[in-house]
């Protein structure tokens, strides 16, 4: 009979072997061991696994504020146990813990969107990598690079950190976050920039083996490249230009109107991947009361939300916005327009507009005035990630 429980010490090898065929990679037993801020959940009998779910806890900036998440990093449905429900069973019983552990929002990379639509999760944001030729930066003699190593992570994590809190959906990294997922790879190359004797912008790049005549040619494979103002762009770029002898190209993570590529002379970026993201609110009210909103919003609005996937019934959510700041309330009762949750999961995260919602049939019964508050409270620019979400 199955169950959900936590993985036997016996069974990482074979869990290992799982998500290694289902996302034809290596996956290592010790990193599913070493399970970052999180959990793994499993629905198995005594003798037999048929699917695993694992989460990491993590922050998310939203309008310049951190919003607890329940990042889904590993979903794996053994092939023998395909299109059996597993999946529903298992990932509610851990959206509900995490629920209950007080997180606000779950976010994931899906494999097939269909399946996670009907979990409540919906569109969210993009994880862009550019390319462009590394003749495309100019030289720049700016801000004092060096090279930067462990020693230096705090003041390059508070340096990130800004970086972050002007754009929504990057994350909050924990520091189990930067060892597993950002400084895990032996082969990286860093380098910092400094003024005042304060961290203004980094770079965290492997080099990849790039097509040319000499065996030597390499690209830059940016895993970071943040910067904090004009002079630290410029000095990055600048520093990039100075592997044009052997390095042909660059790449790097942005979001889908880059800023940097107004320092090139030339329309030079080109989209290499592009992945859309989703965002499910486990908790419309902490969601709302975790995250920034515009300085001055003012207005109230009343709408219902229910949860069939965690079996919140449906009840009415209140917010009014005053001078920036929200206060929410929630009743029981069925008192304004029912809006699902993956409409406003994704208004929330602003991949959509609330006005562009109600167009497409899917906020029926809101007044144009609520609309247009919905639209000035979410405006700005759209989630994007820099990290795998």
């Amino acid at each position: 009979m199955m169950e959900i429980r936590s993985p036997r010490d016996h069974e990482f090898a074979h869990l290992a072997a799982m998500t290694s065929q289902a996302y034809n990679t290596t996956s290592r037993e010790q990193s599913l061991r070493e399970a970052l801020d999180g959990e793994i959940l499993l629905r198995a009998s005594d003798d037999d696994v048929a699917a695993i779910v694992r989460t990491c806890v993590v922050g998310q900036f939203f309008g310049g504020r951190s919003v607890s998440t329940a990042d889904v990093r590993n979903v794996v449905v053994a092939a023998h146990h395909r299109s059996r429900g597993h999946l529903r069973h298992l990932l509610r019983e851990s959206l509900l813990r995490r629920r209950s552990e007080g997180l606000a929002l779950s976010t994931l990379t899906p494999s097939t969107v269909p399946a996670y639509r009907r979990f409540g999760y919906e569109y969210a944001g993009t994880m862009i990598r550019y390319r462009a030729p590394v003749s495309a930066a100019v030289a720049h003699h700016g801000d004092t690079v060096q090279e930067w190593g462990r020693d230096q992570l705090a003041e390059v994590a508070d340096c990130y950190r800004r970086f972050a809190q002007r754009n929504n959906g990057l994350l909050d990294r924990s520091a189990a976050w930067w060892d597993e997922f950002v400084l895990s790879d032996q082969g990286q190359h860093r380098y910092l920039l400094r003024r005042d004797g304060a961290v203004t912008g980094y770079l965290v790049y492997t080099q990849e083996r790039a097509p040319g005549d000499l065996p030597y040619y390499y690209r830059l494979q940016c895993n970071d490249l943040v910067w904090t103002d004009e002079e630290s762009a410029r000095s990055l770029l600048g520093f990039i230009a100075g592997n044009r002898a052997l390095a042909t190209e660059f790449e790097w993570y942005g979001p889908q109107e880059e800023p940097l590529t107004l320092f090139f002379d030339e329309d030079q970026a080109r989209r290499q991947l592009s992945r859309t993201w989703m965002i499910r609110l486990l908790d419309p009210e902490k969601a709302f009361q975790e995250r920034g909103w515009p300085g001055g919003l003012t207005g109230r609005i009343a709408f219902d939300v229910e949860d069939d996937y965690l079996e919140v019934p449906r009840h009415t959510f209140t917010v009014e916005w005053s001078d920036g700041e929200a206060i929410v309330k929630t009743t029981d009762g069925r008192g304004a327009p029912l809006v699902d949750l993956g409409t406003l999961g994704s208004i929330y995260a602003g991949w959509l507009r609330a006005s562009d919602a109600a167009a497409l049939g899917r906020m029926p019964g809101f007044a144009a005035d609520d609309l247009d508050l919905l639209d000035a409270a979410f405006a700005g620019q759209p989630a994007w990630a820099m990290d795998v979400v």
